[in-house]
């Protein structure tokens, strides 16, 4: 009787592409199975070598590009995890394996559009554009998310802000964000929304990075834009050692009374045109697309004007000089019907931002505003029962 041929092992290669695809798959379980199959059997195996950890690191990248359903979700939580395994204070070191700044390096050349994706051939007809020119728009607009998603997983994975790393590396994912926000207006939001997010894992001795955060964002010339308010408050209330500069609101404050028409400019992004002294001059463009979602800087901005019991505003204290709920209502909303003319059919519970104001911190002059625009707003586009819900709680 022969022998059986032992059955031998599938390569390296051939198990990581049943991983990747289930990094990629609609269910939330086999993603997290995938991931967990990704750091147990790959990343922290010793005999990985620093080569075979620089390719999965690279193609955990180019997964972020993909537009899959849900590829991002899944290829993102798999390289926060594998960075926060390699390169966090715990991590041993292995031979071969890239640094930070060469990662951040990697992530730029993976996602970017120029040599590495398909139909590069545009073919225009006229001023419109071919089934071919729409793909390269799409697959563009993939590779800026990809981008995005990777930068949020560096900083998500904590290896820029523990005791041995390098305020260099924070610098180079900053710079990365805050010129995709410049060149892609459609994107900003997102962007802002990462950075702020961002703060809330800065510890307080950790006031340097929010320095060089705040540095960054006024040499960029966003301090004056819905993102770079938002980021500000939140920087201004966990971290009270920071030297904000000079000239851009009144006191380093946005929400001072005196800076209620420049802060409502800012809201509806009309551009401001004097610059503040010493700020970069960028001409920063509008995002140019319509949405009915609400930025998030209404939120934060309403969650303070209402002292809210939120993270953000907290430690923020109540001035006189604040701009008054009322004030602001009238300026930035009623005012021109500014809101209703930028935002159109808006959903009633995003303005009121229910969900993450005290019930009881509302004034009663509050109120009446919340109730006089819902009248107003009542007749252009929403329905009586949701408004009806909304102002009741307050």
């Amino acid at each position: 009787m022969s022998k059986k041929r032992r059955r031998e092992q599938p390569p390296l290669d051939t198990k990581l592409v049943e991983v990747y695809e289930d990094l990629a798959n609609v269910d939330e379980n086999i993603r997290f199975k995938a991931a967990h199959t990704l750091l147990t059997k790959f990343i922290s195996n010793e005999s990985t070598t620093g080569e075979q950890l620089n390719e999965i690191l690279r193609r955990l990248i180019r997964g972020l590009c993909s537009g899959r359903k849900a590829a991002r979700l899944g290829f993102s939580i798999a390289l926060t995890e594998s960075l926060t395994e390699l390169f966090g204070p715990n991590a041993k070191g292995v031979e071969g394996l890239q640094n930070i700044k060469d990662l951040v390096e990697t992530l730029k050349a993976q996602t970017d559009i120029g040599g590495n994706v398909s139909g590069q051939v545009r073919k225009k007809l006229g001023d419109c554009f071919s089934y071919a020119d729409t793909e390269l728009l799409q697959e563009e607009r993939d590779h800026q998310f990809g981008r995005l998603f990777g930068a949020e997983s560096v900083i998500k994975s904590s290896i820029l802000f523990h005791s041995e790393a390098d305020t260099g590396d924070w610098a180079q994912v900053l710079d990365t964000i805050l010129e995709l926000a410049k060149k892609k207006p459609w994107l900003r939001e997102e962007c802002g929304f990462v950075l702020f997010n961002a703060i809330q894992s800065l510890r307080e001795q950790d006031l340097h990075y929010a320095q060089f955060m705040v540095n960054t964002l006024w040499s960029n010339g966003l301090t004056k834009t819905p993102e770079g308010v938002a980021i500000w408050i939140a920087l201004r209330s966990r971290h009270a050692g920071i030297d904000f500069p000079r000239g851009v609101w009144h006191h380093g404050d946005p929400l001072n009374r005196k800076e209620l028409s420049k802060l409502a400019k800012v809201l509806n992004e009309t551009s401001i045109k004097e610059p503040a002294q010493g700020e970069v001059e960028a001409k920063i463009p509008n995002k140019g697309t319509w949405t009915t979602k609400l930025h998030f800087a209404w939120d934060v901005i309403l969650s303070c004007l209402l002292h809210a019991t939120s993270p953000i505003c907290e430690k923020i204290s109540k001035s006189s000089k604040q701009i008054a709920v009322a004030d602001f209502w009238s300026e930035c909303v009623d005012s021109k019907s500014r809101l209703v003319e930028k935002y159109g059919r808006i959903d009633a519970t995003q303005i009121l931002c229910l969900q993450s104001l005290h019930p009881t911190s509302a004034s009663t002059g509050a109120s009446c505003y919340f109730s006089e625009w819902s009248k107003t707003h009542q007749r252009i586009c929403c329905p009586l029962s949701l408004l009806q819900i909304s102002c009741d709680a307050l």
